[in-house]
């Protein structure tokens, strides 16, 4: 079995490992979070919606590299991916919905960069986050995965 992984091996591994615990839950499509209704109004798909996308993959161009990718039929490619997430869960306890949407993000952080044996290495580059409406966080996690893509 060979341990080469393409572009959209990694969306869906990032995916699994986001949704593994059930906390969240993943959108419909790549990018949207939440759906705009009839009446104008915004609504988000789950309290806790994740959605990965890969935004860009490289490869390394070496001249020796070459001679080392042909030979093994992959490419050693690093893509950049997104993880956009939506928090829109209200707190009982009294406590802070910003701060426990930060405490969710670095929950959702650690599970993503989880080394569980696969061959993709996940390394965190960024995080953004803006209070998208009243009781809505929403982030994007900046994400680099090395991965070897068949050719």
């Amino acid at each position: 079995m060979t341990s080469a992984r393409g572009v959209g091996q990694v969306v869906e591994l990032l995916e699994q490992r986001a949704t593994a615990d059930g906390e969240w839950s993943l959108a419909p499509w790549a990018g949207a979070l939440y759906a705009e209704m009839e009446d104008g109004s915004v609504s988000p798909y789950s309290d806790r919606a994740i959605s990965v996308e890969a935004a860009s993959s490289a490869w390394a161009t070496q001249e020796r590299g070459e001679v080392l990718r042909r030979a093994s039929g992959t490419l050693h490619t690093s893509t950049v991916c997104q993880v956009r997430w939506l928090w829109a869960v209200p707190t009982d306890d009294g406590s802070h919905p910003y701060r426990v949407a930060l405490d969710a993000e670095a929950g959702l952080i650690r599970r993503l960069i989880t080394t569980d044996g696969s061959p993709i290495r996940v390394l965190v580059e960024s995080a953004t986050r803006q209070i998208a409406q009243e009781g809505w966080v929403m982030g994007t996690i900046r994400l680099t995965a090395t991965h070897h893509m068949p050719i």
